[in-house]
């Protein structure tokens, strides 16, 4: 295999993991679920409509491709709290762009290789799914709080994303245990995607659908 279809190959596990991660964060279903399962409406003091169409501009706001103010219908903002909002949005915005630039070169390498039966590269992707979810599972599960602060340290180069309630009360409608619910997810649908790409090579390897499987 040249360096070209290795380079292409490499993108399709970081190019599904981008994807999940998108889709996670605009998933409105789940936190249209914990607004009740968590009793977010008696937390913050908020009306399930109201909670509703502040995260909906929340993430209104992270598609936004143009410059604009974060200014929140029904909650107020602090200065810190809206850099760190724009923040996330540069960061989303980002992963937006990679999650297409590898959407292109992942499709590249998949065809690539079947073109030259190197099958093995569903069992590579499958393994590149399951590695990062090996990895964040254990902390999350033992101390998700330690491990949430530290995610954030390692993204952002300010503590804004410390919110103080009294100046950005939005926090009160994003608590911890939304965003615990968040990471599960995806770290849950990337289990799934792995086992799915583990099942195919199986599949092909049985089959034979190949002479030699590298």
């Amino acid at each position: 295999m040249n360096l070209f279809a290795k380079i292409m190959k490499s993108t399709i596990g970081l190019w599904l993991i981008s994807l999940v991660i998108l889709f996670v964060f605009f998933f409105k279903p789940l936190y249209y679920f914990d607004i009740r399962y968590l009793n977010i409406p008696q937390e913050s003091g908020y009306s399930e409509h109201i909670i509703k169409k502040n995260y909906n501009y929340i993430l209104d706001y992270n598609l936004n491709f143009k410059d604009s103010n974060f200014d929140l219908p029904d909650i107020k903002s602090s200065t810190n709290g809206k850099i760190h909002f724009a923040d996330v949005r540069n960061l989303v915005q980002l992963l937006i762009k990679i999650a297409i630039l590898f959407t292109v070169t992942s499709i590249i390498g998949i065809f690539y290789c079947i073109k030259h039966k190197y099958y093995k590269i569903f069992l590579e992707a499958a393994l590149q799914l399951i590695f990062l979810p090996a990895i964040l599972a254990l902390p999350f599960a033992v101390d998700f709080t330690s491990s949430f602060v530290i995610f954030h340290k390692i993204l952002f180069r300010n503590d804004h994303w410390s919110f103080d309630a009294s100046l950005d009360p939005v926090i009160n409608i994003l608590p911890e245990a939304f965003f615990f619910h968040s990471g599960a997810l995806i770290i849950f649908l990337l289990f799934i995607l792995s086992s799915l790409f583990f099942v195919f090579y199986a599949k092909i390897k049985r089959t034979n659908f190949t002479k030699s499987i590298k």
